[in-house]
């Protein structure tokens, strides 16, 4: 975006002139600078002006006008939205979609292009009331909105107002602690479903924990009221809700957003010991939910000819099994769901690979290692045999107090009641079967789907789904 300044008017006030023993005051520089950011408004930031004035009495500014012509800013509150201010009966589901274009070759060879930057997000609740205001309110958003579109907040955001509001203000304080407020983004008070106020953000000032609003705020609001970020979105073009003997109505509802969310991508970041890749595959090493066992599908590419008349005929060209493993993770506060979702971002869906420890089938360590060991025995279980057939399951991440290390298994060796994995490094420290706290065999892998499903419980706690697809070797 560029901004013009158009006119720079200035009036000097002094009182100094020959008379009196003073000189006229001259403006000798005027500076100004412009505050702009992608998709908000303009913000003048600095504006200095340098006097120079060489006899007493000193100048004095009386006037200084600055004119802006351009801005990228959105209309603000638009009357043609309803908003949804009615609260979800239970959780509520989040699906972040990307978009992968995938070209499979008959041997399994794989070209991945990822379509889309930033995801569409869909959201999904329950709602029940036995109100009838309510239930009314209900049936008239519905009917009249579900062509249009409705501003709704971002429940799991939502929380008290817990200031006073005169509606002179233009900034207040609030949480923005991992919540999803954004410069040039709205933000949704009210107090009932039919008495609210969408402003928009200026800028979120997380320094000194304001949001800056476009405008003064305009009217008073309570303490009681509730804030929270705001969506544009449809409602799905087919909405279903029951009724309870006239007394009790449940809605389930689906908001498409309008705007892509954007996250700030990064790789995974492991807390133990930092980020751990290998041949620019970085190991994803959060740990599932074990209340649900991971779920492995084994699958074959055939291909199968022939008609009801004849025995069919079925080749299978690519010659290996696609393994799937979906895992259970629960997220237990705001900072690890935040970085998960800009985890997803970086891999941007199914485009890009990364390291999937194989946790449903852990390894034991028999023997001590060497910080310049490159082999570590563990307790045999035929892993030649098995390495064999499943050609991309060749990678070992081991865990110790200090972090993940990550390398590649060159070769398996039988010896006896054990197997000796030969890495392609250095292990790089000490370590006994006491001191590594987790070992697994690990493969290349890229998400299963697009779409990342979160089932919030609460403001902090969320579950999210995870499928690994495994890669070809």
């Amino acid at each position: 975006m560029t901004v013009r300044v158009s006119g720079l008017p200035l009036e000097v006030t002094t009182s100094g002139d020959l008379t009196h023993g003073g000189t006229p005051a001259r403006v000798s520089t005027q500076s100004l600078e412009v505050q702009s950011k992608q998709a908000s408004p303009v913000r003048v930031s600095t504006q200095s002006l340098d006097v120079l004035n060489t006899l007493n009495p000193p100048a004095r500014v009386s006037t200084a006008v600055v004119e802006v012509l351009s801005s990228s800013i959105d209309s603000l509150f638009d009357r043609s939205f309803g908003f949804w201010a009615l609260p979800p009966n239970g959780e509520i589901i989040e699906r972040y979609e990307w978009a992968t274009d995938i070209q499979t070759a008959r041997s399994g060879e794989q070209v991945r292009a990822s379509l889309r930057s930033y995801p569409r997000v869909q959201v999904e609740f329950d709602v029940m009331t036995s109100d009838d205001a309510e239930m009314a309110l209900i049936d008239a958003l519905i009917t009249g909105w579900q062509g249009r579109s409705f501003y709704l907040p971002v429940w799991q955001d939502r929380r008290r107002l817990d200031v006073t509001l005169s509606g002179t203000e233009t900034s207040i304080p609030v949480d923005l602690a991992a919540f999803q407020y954004q410069d040039g983004g709205f933000v949704g008070i009210w107090s009932s479903a039919t008495d609210f106020q969408i402003l928009q953000i200026l800028e979120v000032d997380e320094e000194a924990g304001e949001l800056i609003f476009a405008a003064p705020i305009d009217r008073g609001w309570l303490p009681s009221a509730w804030i929270a970020p705001i969506r544009r979105t449809w409602l799905l073009p087919e909405t279903s809700a029951t009724r309870f003997t006239g007394a009790a109505m449940q809605a389930r509802l689906v908001f498409n957003a309008q705007d892509p969310v954007k996250f700030v991508p990064l790789e995974w970041d492991s807390l133990d010991g930092g980020a751990q890749s290998i041949e620019d595959m970085v190991l994803f090493s959060h740990r599932p939910n074990w209340t649900q066992g991971p779920r492995i599908t084994y699958r074959r590419r055939f291909e199968t000819m022939g008609d009801e008349t004849v025995r069919p005929w079925r080749q299978d060209p690519s010659g290996r099994g696609w393994i799937t493993r979906q895992e259970l993770h629960t997220l237990t506060n705001r900072v690890e769901i935040n970085r998960m979702l800009q985890w997803a971002a970086f891999i941007r869906g199914r485009a890009i690979q990364y390291l999937a420890p194989v946790r449903d089938a852990a390894i034991t360590i028999t023997r001590s290692n060497g910080e310049d060991d490159s082999e570590i025995y563990i307790e045999g279980r035929d892993y030649s045999a098995l390495l064999a057939e499943i050609t991309p399951r060749t990678y070992l991440a081991l865990r110790d107090s200090v972090g993940w290390i990550v390398r590649r298994i060159t070769t398996v060796e039988s010896e006896g009641s054990e197997d000796k994995l030969n890495l392609n490094a250095s292990i790089g420290r000490e370590g006994s079967p006491s001191s590594w706290q987790e070992a697994y065999l690990c493969e290349p892998a890229h998400l299963s789907s697009d779409v990342i499903e979160i089932q919030w419980w609460d403001r902090e706690t969320a579950d999210i789904v995870i499928s690994h697809e495994q890669v070809t070797a």
